[in-house]
């Protein structure tokens, strides 16, 4: 049994290579995702060797494969976080800058988490050129969200609202000081998404939400997709509500 994960990775790294040669990039992400999963089986520190080696691969990777494994980099840290919690809460911060994610306190972590998932959607316009359907057997859509969700920067910026709008983000840092406050914010979409949004601390993770907001509202304001603009919308006036 203990050879099964070493025999499973062979197989995923000649898939690899060949999806590389054909530059069928959906079935490259799929191997490597795969690939992840055999490595953490495999290795001593599977976690972080798994992690360094995905870096690895997004330094070497193009549009869109990049993107895709920065939001994986950044999913695979938030999921280690959520699971290893109160282990990583009694850890005290260290300035000392290593790669083992077993050494790092809440801080670093979200802000990596923080970090990667924003590389992932900073190039919003050649994402916006993705369509979604190359890559909806191997990237999980939401139930009844076809038309809601059409491109990878759909998926990718959704996947970053998703942790930048969770309470449980907020308890590794100070107080966020950005406040929800003006009657603004509860603008009709084609005026929220002119709103020149200030933040005195531009870490603060709510102002980051908006700006995620603004940018996935404008994209459907100029692309007529109205079940998404209204699914957004809604997510969006929730949101405000909410804080």
């Amino acid at each position: 049994k203990e050879g099964l994960p070493k025999s499973a990775l062979e197989v995923v790294d000649i898939i690899m290579n060949k999806a590389n040669l054909e530059q069928n990039k959906p079935q490259v992400y799929k191997a490597y995702v795969h690939k992840c999963k055999f490595e953490i089986e495999i290795n001593d520190n599977g976690l972080t060797h798994t992690l360094n080696s995905l870096k690895t691969e997004i330094d070497k990777s193009n549009i869109p494969l990049k993107q895709l494994f920065q939001s994986l980099y950044a999913e695979m840290l938030w999921n280690y976080y959520q699971q290893n919690f109160w282990t990583i809460s009694n850890r005290t911060y260290t300035d000392i800058n290593n790669d083992d994610i077993e050494t790092w306190d809440i801080r670093r972590i979200i802000e990596n988490i923080s970090k990667y998932y924003l590389f992932s959607v900073e190039s919003k316009d050649e994402l916006q050129k993705e369509e979604i359907s190359a890559y909806k057997e191997i990237i999980e859509i939401p139930e009844n969200s076809n038309n809601l969700r059409t491109t990878l920067y759909d998926i990718l910026a959704h996947r970053a609202i998703e942790f930048f709008t969770n309470a449980k983000t907020s308890l590794s840092s100070l107080q966020d000081s950005f406040i929800i406050d003006s009657p603004e914010f509860f603008s009709e979409a084609s005026a929220f998404v002119q709103l020149d949004i200030k933040a005195q601390d531009e870490h603060s993770h709510l102002y980051k939400a908006f700006n995620l907001y603004q940018n996935l509202i404008k994209f459907y304001l100029n692309s007529n997709s109205i079940e998404a603009l209204v699914d957004i919308d809604l997510m969006r006036l929730n949101f405000v509500r909410e804080h």
